[in-house]
């Protein structure tokens, strides 16, 4: 008898750790559910403050945009002077055919404050500076976005002036 009992005893035990094991095995199961859950929480949110944070970005620079339009009560007119007074280049040379770098770039700027400080649309702005295709203040208005450097130094300079001109503007004072 002893011998059936141990058996019995065996197999109770045996039991017993199956059933400690299923336990576990469940419980492992549902932690690993759970990481799962909480890693897509977590990859979720991730992209929503990326979208967030974009849509902050564009809206920043929509209100800067706006704020300078509001600013500078300018025209391509006086664009074109500030342009060849900070530059020394004369209006015929940045309008010309020439792609040199010393009359690309500050054609650039001007198209970009154009575009920054006008309702002028990038057709208007081109035809303004004797350029065929729209294009091509477009690729303007891009292009001294990424400027750094100098470059970057001079663009702030002259915003800094458009609005220290504009300040002047509003308060009757004349240069």
């Amino acid at each position: 008898m002893s011998e059936a009992l141990g058996r019995f005893a065996a197999g109770i035990l045996h039991e017993a750790r199956l059933a400690l094991l299923d336990e576990d095995a469940a419980e492992a199961a549902r932690a690993l559910r759970r990481a799962r859950l909480a890693r897509t929480r977590a990859v979720k949110r991730a992209f929503a403050m990326a979208a967030k944070e974009q849509a902050l970005r564009e809206e920043i620079e929509t209100l800067r945009a706006q704020s300078l339009a509001a600013a500078w009560p300018g025209s391509l007119d006086a664009i074109d002077r500030l342009i060849e007074f900070e530059t020394g280049l004369t209006l015929a040379a940045l309008r010309g055919k020439s792609r040199a770098r010393r009359l690309a770039r500050p054609r650039q700027l001007g198209m970009w404050l154009a575009r920054m400080t006008t309702s002028a649309s990038y057709p208007a702005i081109a035809r303004h500076w004797h350029r065929s295709d729209h294009t091509t203040a477009l690729h303007a208005y891009r292009e001294v976005g990424q400027w750094t450097g100098d470059e970057a130094a001079l663009r702030e300079r002259l915003l800094a002036e458009l609005k220290a001109a504009a300040q002047a503007v509003r308060n009757g004072e004349t240069s």
